[in-house]
């Protein structure tokens, strides 16, 4: 982990999606593009084994009917590795994957000739219908625009929304990317660390309009990682919404962690 000089916290942004707030102009200090479109992350994504998947993203897909599933939307697709976990799982339908890295969809189109790849920002793409499942892992944490994201991944999935973010047991939302970013080669990335109490108002949020199962767990700082150094720890939390599934009121979000301490 990287301890950076500026010790405090910034204001919180509320994350309920019916109240979220969304910056005018964006604060990026550079575009996605040309961070994830270094040659060693493209290696990285092109190289990708199957047992770099996230831990929540393979417990996840177990509650899905994978093998019924028509088609998939995957945000931030990369190289397309996720089609071959998908097809582990018995997925045989129609898969689109989007990126903002053109040489990632390269290679993308190159391992999976049979498969859609469109380059460009979900927020502003024009997608062909709906999917059975919307797929964001590894990107949310990332994106200034996390809400407004989530709520267009709602809006084009017909049944599933699945994606990750960063929490931490901390008084109000991380979001200021002077003091919290991913640095890779002298391009930097915001970071999103999400409050429990902000955390746990998003699942609530997410209840009216399905099902929710989340899992959370304690995941190390990476090279690339820079933070104040009052954050000492954070977890993963990935989290699948169910959209063809109304649960009875007290059964809406189920906490698939070991501790089951989150929400």
């Amino acid at each position: 982990m990287n301890d950076h000089a500026h010790n405090h916290q910034t204001a919180g942004k509320p994350l309920s999606l019916s109240h979220a707030r969304q910056e005018e102009e964006p604060i990026v200090s550079i575009p996605a593009a040309q961070y994830y479109g270094t040659p060693e992350m493209i290696r990285r994504f092109n190289d990708k084994p199957k047992s770099g998947f996230f831990r929540s993203e393979t417990i996840l897909l177990d509650i899905i009917p994978v093998g019924s599933l028509r088609s998939i939307l995957d945000v931030g697709c990369a190289a397309g590795r996720f089609l071959g976990l998908l097809r582990d799982y018995g997925f045989t339908g129609s898969y689109t994957g989007i990126d903002v890295v053109a040489e990632n969809l390269h290679n993308a189109r190159r391992i999976h000739p049979d498969a859609t790849f469109l380059e460009g920002d979900i927020l502003q793409a024009s997608l062909p219908g709906q999917f059975d499942l919307v797929n964001a892992t590894g990107i949310l944490q990332n994106e200034p625009r996390y809400t407004a994201m989530l709520e267009r991944m709602l809006s084009v999935s017909s049944r599933y929304v699945m994606f990750d973010l960063k929490v931490a047991e901390i008084e109000q939302t991380l979001f200021d990317p002077e003091v919290a970013y991913c640095e890779w080669e002298g391009c930097r990335l915001p970071l999103v660390c999400l409050s429990l109490a902000d955390f746990r108002a998003m699942l609530q949020s997410l209840t009216g309009v399905g099902r929710v199962w989340f899992l959370s767990y304690p995941t190390p700082f990476n090279a690339e990682t820079v933070v104040p150094s009052w954050l000492t720890c954070w977890s993963s939390a990935g989290v699948l919404v169910d959209l063809g599934d109304r649960p009875l009121e007290g059964n809406a979000v189920v906490d698939l962690s070991d501790a089951g301490a989150v929400a």
